[in-house]
């Protein structure tokens, strides 16, 4: 805490990240602080679809999922982002020194909230800065599916038992993964 005069108080902010690996290779970073009850967890996973020449991957998909928590119950919004890499098409075009070659980079970020069910819905797709889709501007029946995409992509994401399943990018497998989050922190 900080008092009237910029100098920390006896009571300071102590701030705790704990990281861990679950499976799936999920990476998971709990991260909260000794003067509030709200947390945040941000479950890291990175999929790369194989290439066919020296080992380098034809496309990268890195997703984080971005939880909340005030008192131990998670908030009512929830959110999800890609970056999509496609190497094959980097190094080709520079501007000031940052590479800026099309096709070769691109954020996807979407936002849930939680509605009347209890269950998340999205609520806002951005790719970069550039608003996609917006439920206050568009009918629920606008969404499209894409097909053979390595991200996957829940438009209502189910509480289930307490629990969310986050779709996670494909695997070589082409099965479904997913990160299971729980609605409080004690179950």
């Amino acid at each position: 805490m900080i008092n009237s005069h910029n100098q920390l108080s006896n009571e300071e902010l102590v701030c705790f990240k704990y990281k861990f690996v679950l499976p799936n290779n999920v990476t998971a970073s709990l991260i909260f602080d000794s003067s509030s009850t709200s947390s945040q967890i941000n479950y890291d996973y990175e999929y790369q679809v194989a290439g066919e020449r020296r080992n380098r991957p034809k496309l990268v998909v890195k997703q984080r999922v971005h939880v909340n928590y005030q008192a131990g119950v998670i908030t009512d919004t929830l959110n999800v982002s890609f970056e999509i890499i496609n190497p094959e098409n980097k190094g080709k075009e520079f501007f000031l020194g940052a590479d800026i070659s099309p096709n070769s980079h691109m954020f996807l970020d979407i936002d849930y909230k939680r509605n009347g069910d209890g269950n998340f819905e999205i609520f806002e797709i951005r790719k970069g800065v550039t608003l996609l889709y917006s439920s206050d501007e568009n009918e629920k029946n606008q969404l499209i599916k894409i097909a053979e995409s390595p991200v996957d992509i829940e438009t209502i994401i189910e509480c289930k038992y307490g629990k969310f399943d986050i779709p996670l990018a494909m695997s070589d497998a082409k099965e479904r993964l997913f990160i299971n989050i729980s609605e409080n922190h004690s179950t």
